[in-house]
């Protein structure tokens, strides 16, 4: 059988590289509204500190505060580090999140809430959001799972998956085109947290403390149960099976193995003669499917600790690989960063739009 010709290409965030001097005040397009506060988003708040680049909203889940001309990224961030909710900032908007992001009207949209498998009303809120035509980066996946197939063709440009893939995003946006053309399987190694509970497992350890070592990482999702049960893999598949066969695939109908139902013994056994075991997401044109595999070590699949791997496998006999360090909140922020970033620049070679806070 012919050797395939491989590809690998890493895109590790250069945050230096995408600092900027500040945004105009006058130039909306590159205002940010941050939805979500958490680990990740308050990572990016440091970021758009260091940047200058206007914040003029941030939203929690319990309300919206907002600033024509900006918000101090550091000041928010204090306030959530104390723990207090953003509807005890005086002025606060205490109303649906929705209806803040439609009256910001902020030339990016950073949604860095948590994924929670089920909220069709915040899609079709950022549906609103690429339909005015300002952009969207995301590191929350659902809405994505949703519309990969749409957004990341129709609104090429203007909507960012960097973080949601770990990394590689944004080189899945800019190869798509021909991915789409050329692809006959997809291979993902690209959920962490099993990998560090797998590796735990062939050192000797427990389930439970590969699943500490895990949290300890920050690598398991807000709900571990996500993880666990194999459901951020099923996820991840099919957004890029979506994005590849243009049509959307159904995650929750995606059967995965829950990792707690491996035989630690067969785990450790595959050790002995040279393999290990990931958990591997693949796609075809015709089909998907997720779960636990033996990985030779020497596959690019047995990706260690702290990366994962998106692998194409291409007509002629070429393989292409995106390999992607963006896990944990501060990894998971900066990859978040490259496409805000990208995403301002772009609006701003574009025509221009009218955005702004709502007076």
């Amino acid at each position: 059988m012919p050797q395939s010709r491989l590809i690998a290409v890493s895109d590790e965030p250069k945050l230096d590289a995408h600092r900027t001097s500040g945004t105009s005040p006058t130039d909306a397009v590159g205002t940010v509204h941050l939805l979500g506060v958490g680990g990740v988003g308050r990572a990016l708040l440091q970021r758009i500190a260091l940047s200058g680049r206007r914040l003029v909203a941030v939203s929690d889940s319990t309300a919206t505060v907002a600033a024509p001309h900006g918000l101090d990224p550091l000041r928010v961030l204090a306030w959530k580090a104390a723990g207090r909710p953003l509807a005890e900032w005086p002025g606060a908007w205490c109303v649906p999140t929705a209806e803040a992001v439609a009256r910001v009207n902020a030339g990016v949209v950073v949604d860095a809430t948590a994924t929670t498998g089920d909220r069709p009303e915040w899609t079709e809120m950022l549906d609103g959001v690429l339909a005015r035509g300002s952009a969207i980066a995301l590191a929350a996946k659902d809405a994505l799972a949703e519309r990969a197939a749409v957004w990341l063709t129709q609104y090429a440009g203007a909507v960012g998956c960097n973080a949601v893939l770990g990394g590689t995003g944004q080189q899945l946006a800019r190869e798509l085109p021909e991915l789409k053309r050329r692809w006959h399987e997809a291979a993902i190694v690209g959920n962490a947290s099993t990998t560090t509970i797998l590796e735990c497992i062939e050192r000797g350890g427990t389930l439970a403390e590969g699943i500490e070592e895990a949290h300890q990482r920050g690598y398991l999702e807000a709900d571990p149960e996500l993880d666990l049960r194999g459901r951020d893999a099923a996820v991840k598949l099919a957004i890029v099976a979506g994005a590849l066969r243009g049509e959307r695939i159904d995650a929750a109908a995606i059967v995965c193995e829950d990792i707690r139902s491996l035989d630690p013994e067969v785990i450790r056994a595959r050790v002995e003669r040279g393999a290990t075991t990931r958990l591997v997401a693949r796609a075809t044109p015709h089909g998907v499917h997720a779960g636990y595999e033996e990985v030779d070590r020497a596959s690019a699949l047995a990706s260690p600790v702290g990366r994962v791997v998106y692998r194409y496998d291409l007509s002629r006999n070429e393989r292409r690989l995106h390999i992607g360090g963006g896990l944990g909140a501060a990894a998971t922020a900066d990859a978040l960063w490259v496409d805000v970033v990208a995403l301002g620049s772009r609006l701003q070679q574009a025509a221009p739009i009218s955005a702004g806070v709502a007076r």
